[in-house]
């Protein structure tokens, strides 16, 4: 059974959060695929995992339905706009996918956007679709928490 994952975010930094989350998650040797419904949100997350730390480098590509590219990627992270056919341990959501497209990724992580009451509702609908799905193990986790147990991983 797959298990998704919603970590609690009570600030407005989702963007810092995914760059804490994959970096971890990296380490542990992990092939994640982060998924945002916009070409700008995936620059944006792109940018972030360039400059994360100086004296860091977390490999990832962008792979969008726009790029003509046909190649598997050797990179790690990929930073994906759609599903892709290409194997990862863990899909990170930027932004809600449909259940349909989410594919057979083991873990799967989503946001429970607690500092904004519409956020939030649009949180526990989704958990609320994981959940009825009967496809999907689900927990909630606090984010210092969920860093402390990819370390157990």
């Amino acid at each position: 059974m797959q298990k998704v994952i919603f970590i609690e975010l009570s600030v407005d930094r989702k963007d810092q959060f995914i760059t804490d989350i994959t970096e971890s998650l990296h380490q542990t040797g992990k092939k994640i695929h982060i998924y945002a419904s916009s070409q700008s949100a995936l620059k944006k997350i792109d940018q972030l995992l360039w400059v994360r730390k100086p004296d860091s480098f977390l490999p990832h590509i962008i792979m969008s339905k726009i790029d003509s590219d046909s190649t598997k990627p050797i990179e790690p992270i990929l930073l994906i706009d759609q599903p892709v056919d290409v194997v990862g341990d863990v899909l990170i959501l930027n932004d809600p996918m449909e259940l349909s497209q989410i594919g057979v990724y083991p873990m799967i992580i989503d946001f429970a956007e607690t500092y904004d009451a519409q956020r939030l509702q649009a949180s526990r609908q989704r958990y609320k679709i994981f959940r009825d799905s009967g496809r999907f193990e689900l927990s909630f986790e606090k984010f210092g928490s969920f860093l402390k147990l990819i370390k157990s991983l």
